[in-house]
């Protein structure tokens, strides 16, 4: 009886789930056939992107600019580090880490997808100078929140890509 209960129980929040329109983020349609992200090849930003545009599979990337229906470039790509608070010593107790990204959409014939824009994500990390040995484990904490805020952003600039609306065809009296 108490399984029973247990698979009914179950099997009511699954339902509850799918009723108020629940579904996991799957990859991104984005409204074009073609992008061509302007970014540097040692850009770890810009492999999270070209790798989360291939994961789309309705949109391919582009060797040049010349061959895509939209051209995605960088304009800030800034991680900063700011300290929040100090102990009695001087010392810092809090950072706070910023990632601020800036970047356009322009379609093939240089026109605005998506005028300048610019995001921001921020962590905050603590730290107990006193102690010595905890010094390695918040750089590699910082480093970890750092990936982290890439992704989110990554996650931020797929959603606006995916709700750009191709602009007409301008009529230049070329056929």
């Amino acid at each position: 009886m108490r399984t029973f209960r247990t698979w009914l129980v179950a099997l009511t929040a699954v339902l509850l789930l799918a009723a108020c329109g629940f579904q996991l983020r799957g990859a991104q349609t984005l409204p074009f056939k073609s992008i061509y992200v302007a970014v540097p090849d040692t850009s770890e930003f810009g492999a999270l992107l070209k790798r989360a545009v291939r994961a789309s599979n309705s949109t391919t990337l582009a060797e040049r600019r010349e061959d895509a229906d939209a051209v995605f470039s960088i304009s800030q790509d800034a991680m900063e580090k700011f300290v929040l608070s100090v102990n009695n010593a001087g010392q810092a107790r809090e950072y706070e880490l910023r990632y601020r990204f800036g970047f356009t959409l322009t379609d093939a014939k240089g026109r605005s997808l998506i005028s300048p824009a610019s995001l921001l994500q921020q962590r905050v990390v603590t730290v107990n100078p006193a102690v010595a040995q905890e010094v390695l484990s918040k750089q590699q904490e910082e480093e970890l929140l750092r990936q982290d805020m890439q992704r989110d952003l990554v996650q931020q600039v797929m959603r606006r890509l995916a709700a750009v609306k191709p602009l007409p065809p301008s009529d230049d009296g070329q056929q």
